[in-house]
């Protein structure tokens, strides 16, 4: 297991450790946690950086999901 830092900024806006398995991938982990296999209405970023979505998560890393439309992302 890793642990990621996940903020997600669709509603409340909170930030927490998760713990995945390694070799998960950032579409698995957001789905996962959206619920929505597409994602395409978010700006997906780790550790500020936009990514692809084959990206493995690695032990630290803070993921950023953010609705598309919102300013600033």
């Amino acid at each position: 297991m890793i642990t990621v830092t996940y903020v997600n900024n669709t509603g409340g806006g909170f930030s927490e450790a998760r713990e995945v398995q390694e070799n998960t991938t950032i579409s698995e982990f957001i789905a996962a946690q959206t619920g929505d296999v597409n994602f395409d209405g978010f700006t997906i970023r780790v550790n500020r950086e936009t990514t692809s979505r084959d990206y493995v998560l690695q032990d630290g890393d803070k993921i950023t999901c953010v609705p598309t439309g919102i300013k600033g992302a």
